[in-house]
C-alpha cells in the first residue's frame, strides 16, 4: 500500500457522524484513516492509538447500530473476519 497523507490529531476524537462528514469532505483523510484501521487490525499498536485519537463513536451511535463499546476505539476493530462501519466509510 502506498504511503498516505498524514493528518494532525484532532483536539477530540471524531464521532461516527463527524468522521463520515470529514471523509466525504476530504477523501485523502478517508484513505489515511482506512490505512490506519487496516494496520490496527493486524495488531499495530501505534495505529490503534492513532485511530483511537481520531475516532470515538458516541454511545448513542453505537446503540443505534446495535454495537457494544468493547475497545478504546469504541468497538472491536481487530477482528479481520468482520466488516465494521469504520471499514467502509471511506467508500461512502
Amino acid at each position: 500500500m502506498a504511503d498516505t497523507q498524514q493528518f494532525p490529531t484532532p483536539a477530540t476524537p471524531y464521532s461516527l457522524e463527524q468522521i463520515v462528514k470529514k471523509i466525504l469532505a476530504e477523501p485523502q483523510y478517508g484513505k489515511f484513516i482506512h490505512a490506519e484501521v487496516l494496520k490496527m487490525r493486524k495488531g499495530n499498536k501505534r495505529s490503534e492509538e492513532l485511530v483511537s485519537a481520531h475516532f470515538r463513536p458516541t454511545t448513542k451511535e453505537l446503540s443505534d447500530l446495535n454495537l457494544e463499546r468493547t475497545s478504546s476505539v469504541g468497538f472491536d476493530c481487530s477482528n479481520p473476519t468482520t466488516t465494521l462501519t469504520i471499514d467502509f466509510t471511506p467508500y461512502v
